[in-house]
């Protein structure tokens, strides 16, 4: 997102790794794929989430080489992990987040919090569910504006009582917001954009509508009729008529009342494959 008239541009990427716990017997193959794409967008974007991700001494090797590679070629960019995300996430949620220090600042860490669990009671008996984590940052290139990133990871309808339980989330979620300052609201719903509990959030297509209501824009719903989506699943005949746009980011009505653009796109594979062609080269244009 950008804003021409007062030259602030932010970029933002999340991505549901779906690595932790791991899914896969080949742990190596699938962790050398994990980095190359975790590297492209610690050089493509501001601030990266990474969501089911533990944080590990190679991730943290893999900044070493990055920043050394923009020192290399003169980008001022050094990207680093923000500790605050504890252990006591639970296997299902941990979260990794890593920002341009060069940037932004987080915030005081007794203002980040996780948010309170959801409690609920289903069939076969109780259970917690989250409803998401709160990023504070200053924003040293806009003048040390606070900004809060709200990471949120929902789980399936299988596992999340069908729509009654995400409603209830989002309503949770919606009181948690802060209208002082910018918010992002990003992450792995589970949901279309036209999903009931996202109406719930007030995310709207209309940048009108979230500025009168208080709400949040989500500019991904001018991506639903695009030949993607951000779910890779097995079954091949729902893919070729079915794209799901479950992972998405919304702004607030400070972004939309100071004409900032939001220009949502989606890393697919050809993303991927111009990365390794550029990895060929060293090249960071």
């Amino acid at each position: 997102m950008a804003n021409e008239q007062n030259k602030q541009s932010l970029i933002v990427a999340w991505w549901n790794t779906s690595r932790n716990p791991p899914r896969q017997k080949r742990k190596h193959a699938v962790w050398s794929r994990v980095y190359s794409v975790v590297k492209k967008l610690c050089c493509d974007s501001d601030i990266v989430f990474l969501g089911e991700y533990l944080i590990e001494d190679r991730l943290r090797k893999l900044l070493d080489e990055i920043n050394s590679r923009f020192r290399r070629h003169g980008i001022d960019k050094e990207m680093m992990i923000d500790g605050r995300v504890t252990e006591e996430i639970g296997d299902d949620f941990r979260m990794a987040c890593i920002f341009n220090r060069r940037m932004m600042v987080p915030g005081d860490v007794q203002d980040f919090r996780c948010y309170q669990d959801l409690f609920c009671e289903d069939a076969e008996g109780d259970d917690y569910y989250r409803v998401g984590i709160r990023f504070p940052f200053f924003m040293l290139s806009w003048g040390a504006a606070k900004i809060d990133f709200v990471a949120s990871h929902w789980s399936q309808y299988s596992e999340m009582d069908s729509n009654e339980v995400k409603i209830e989330a989002a309503c949770q979620l919606r009181r948690c917001l802060s209208a002082d300052r910018y918010v992002i609201a990003l992450g792995d719903y589970n949901l279309e954009p036209y999903g009931h509990a996202l109406a719930t959030l007030g995310a709207t297509r209309s940048e009108q509508y979230a500025f009168d209501h208080e709400g949040l824009y989500n500019p991904f719903w001018r991506l639903l009729n695009d030949e993607n989506g951000t779910l890779r699943a097995t079954n091949k005949r729902m893919l070729k008529t079915y794209f799901p746009l479950f992972d998405q980011m919304m702004c607030n009505r400070t972004f939309v009342s100071e004409k900032f653009k939001c220009n949502p796109e989606i890393c697919d594979k050809e993303y991927i494959k111009k990365h390794r062609k550029r990895q060929k080269t060293d090249d960071f244009e």
